[in-house]
């Protein structure tokens, strides 16, 4: 596998999350289905991630490539965890 050319790409679509998901999540317009898609995509390419980590692990490629995909593994997290946050704030009740 070129794992190289595999975890660019990962790294630019994180690149890319990170520009644009806390923007989206400050947008005033943003719904609750929105958010939960968001949080669905988020958790979908994060899945996606976690399966190209084991199959770097189960192939015995170099360790900075493991390091690289944890790495990414992090910055979905956190997207994950702000995503996630968001949605729970639809849930709390609005002060009068």
């Amino acid at each position: 596998m070129d794992w190289n050319n595999i975890l660019t790409r990962q790294a630019d679509t994180a690149r890319r999350a990170v520009q644009s998901v806390p923007r989206i999540l400050s947008h005033p317009a943003l719904s609750f289905d929105q958010c939960r898609r968001l949080l669905t995509e988020i958790t979908s390419t994060r899945f996606k991630l976690d399966m190209i980590q084991a199959s770097i692990v189960a192939e015995g490629a170099p360790l900075s490539f493991t390091t690289v995909a944890a790495q990414l593994g992090q910055i979905w997290a956190e997207l994950s965890n702000a995503t996630a946050q968001r949605l729970k704030a639809f849930d709390e009740p609005i002060a009068a």
